[in-house]
């Protein structure tokens, strides 16, 4: 592979295997360092095995969840539908629908209310387990989906933040987006908090929205602007981006974020994500563009 040198600028290509192998045995030294993110959840697991919580070790994202109810006293997805309902009323939100949906519900809620109110162990422990759900996005992109849109609001939004999240394109991440926002439940509220951090720019499909954007473009109060503000960079002509240098003047649109989850305000959505390195704003053609939803058929 042609990234191999810039991952491993030390790298030997086993080209004569006999002479790496002694007996038939090949010996590899090294040392392995064990993150501290992957520390304090294997501690985490361990205490939930040790109290008799759990018969066998959680998941990543299920010990995020697992975690958060510990911290807040709430369990979603241990309560009744009473309980639930009477949950939800307290906090003034919906609790019409069947029990998966008021778990979700239920779940966004509380996941915001401790993102805000936790103490600093809390925060760490949370930032821990999203950086490690961040670090295998991929994996979990192309094996286990549900896992990501089982995440709660305020999970999703930290691990959209994560600067080692591992995904290749932006494209990829944004229908991960859209399937947890459709999932039942889930409050259009709590969707446009979760929206602001997808790069939108970046994303090449946007010119032929998929039925499930048109129907989140309906219901969202927050999308359209977003749309609408990434279509306008990348119908943007190439030379008019190089005179201003890449955008350098361009500030992205502000809109509420879940609290605590962001330092900065403002998302930097027109600059591709660290490991995203394919990722750039596409340059359209406005005259192509309008032929094409003038005459083309989908």
């Amino acid at each position: 592979s042609n990234l191999v040198p810039r991952v491993f600028p030390d790298f030997v290509s086993l080209v004569d295997m006999d002479s790496f192998l002694e007996d038939g045995l090949c010996i590899v030294k090294g040392v392995f360092k064990i993150a501290a993110e992957q520390r304090r959840y294997e501690l985490f697991n361990r205490w939930l095995l040790d109290s008799g919580r759990i018969e066998a070790p959680l998941s990543v994202p299920a010990a995020l969840a697992c975690l958060r109810a510990c911290v807040s006293g709430i369990n979603p997805w241990d309560m009744t539908v009473v309980t639930l309902k009477e949950a939800l009323q307290g906090r003034d939100l919906s609790s019409q629908g069947p029990k998966k949906e008021l778990q979700v519900r239920l779940a966004d809620a509380v996941s915001v209310e401790t993102q805000r109110n936790t103490c600093e162990d809390v925060s760490i422990a949370c930032k821990s387990f999203t950086r490690l759900i961040a670090c295998s996005f991929d994996i979990l992109h192309e094996h286990d989906w549900d896992s990501l849109c089982q995440l709660d609001a305020a999970s999703l939004s930290q691990v959209l933040c994560d600067d080692f999240l591992q995904i290749k394109t932006e494209e990829k991440l944004f229908k991960v987006v859209i399937k947890w926002a459709q999932c039942p439940g889930r409050a259009i509220e709590m969707v446009d908090k979760i929206m602001p951090l997808v790069r939108f720019p970046l994303i090449r499909s946007l010119t032929s929205p998929s039925p499930e954007l048109k129907a989140l473009l309906q219901a969202s109060s927050i999308l359209p602007a977003l749309v609408k503000e990434a279509l306008e960079l990348q119908l943007t002509p190439l030379n008019k981006r190089k005179r201003e240098k890449c955008w350098g003047t361009f500030t992205p649109q502000k809109f509420a974020l879940i609290e605590g989850v962001l330092k900065k305000s403002t998302v930097p959505r027109n600059k591709r994500r660290r490991l995203c390195y394919e990722d750039k704003v596409p340059c359209l053609d406005p005259a192509q563009q309008l032929y094409s939803a003038m005459f083309q058929t989908p």
